[in-house]
């Protein structure tokens, strides 16, 4: 899960830019990229232990996708042919709409702490020769959509 997250986060990276580049992806958000995690994770170990310790560390299967724009949202998780719904740790592929189903009742609190409508969490699990393909596909609908449509409910 570790490493396919990675390599669909370095897939993903050339295509994030945000509205400024007029990409429909904004940014995405993984541990790797988190000098405040790098500075306290585990420390790579020699060879795997008797205790089944992670010879190397890992970031998780989990990252966040925020987009230029709503539509382009929907297009993209339309699109993402994964199962749908939150992680609880499953080794399947799962991706929601976070800000919808974590807090429905309170999308306007959300906001206010940085959490719009436009972000896709994703859990990946250990499919790895689908995966690229699968959010390749999805990321052309909503670059797609992105760009039919630029001015459509645009940044949040």
């Amino acid at each position: 899960m570790n490493a396919n997250a990675v390599r669909l986060v370095e897939m993903l990276t050339p295509r994030a830019g945000g509205p400024e580049n007029n990409r429909a992806l904004r940014r995405i958000y993984y541990l790797r990229d988190c000098p405040h995690y790098r500075a306290r994770m585990r420390q790579a170990k020699p060879e795997k232990d008797g205790d089944g310790d992670f010879v190397v560390p890992g970031y998780g299967g989990l990252f966040t996708l925020a987009f230029a724009s709503a539509g382009a949202t929907r297009a993209f998780f339309d699109a993402l042919d994964v199962a749908k719904g939150p992680s609880l740790g499953a080794e399947t592929t799962l991706a929601q709409p976070y800000v919808q189903t974590a807090f429905p009742r309170k999308r306007a609190w959300a906001a206010r702490y940085g959490l719009d409508e436009a972000i896709v969490r994703c859990s990946i699990g250990v499919e790895v020769e689908v995966l690229e393909r699968v959010f390749g596909v999805a990321m052309e609908a909503a670059e797609e959509y992105f760009a039919d449509s630029p001015g459509d409910d645009a940044e949040h």
